[in-house]
């Protein structure tokens, strides 16, 4: 349960973010999850640990502007 809610939150902060709807934001998280070969847990509590760090806002938007692209993480 903890996952999906933690999936969830992630679409959120996409939706916020790219004002998209729920499924449109599911579906970018699945496909970045795909192609990156990562689970969607992991995009997504990524997403969430950037969006906590108040202090650093272009970590956050740096994460989604990859997301919609598509790049690979140069963490």
């Amino acid at each position: 349960m903890a996952t999906r809610t933690t999936i969830a939150t992630a679409a959120g902060i996409l939706m916020g973010r790219l004002r998209i709807s729920s499924d449109e934001a599911f579906k970018l998280l699945m496909t970045y999850s795909n192609n990156r070969n990562v689970k969607l847990a992991g995009v997504a509590d990524r997403l969430l640990e950037l969006g906590d760090d108040k202090a650093d806002d272009r970590a956050l938007d740096s994460y989604i502007h990859e997301i919609l692209n598509g790049r690979l993480s140069r963490e």
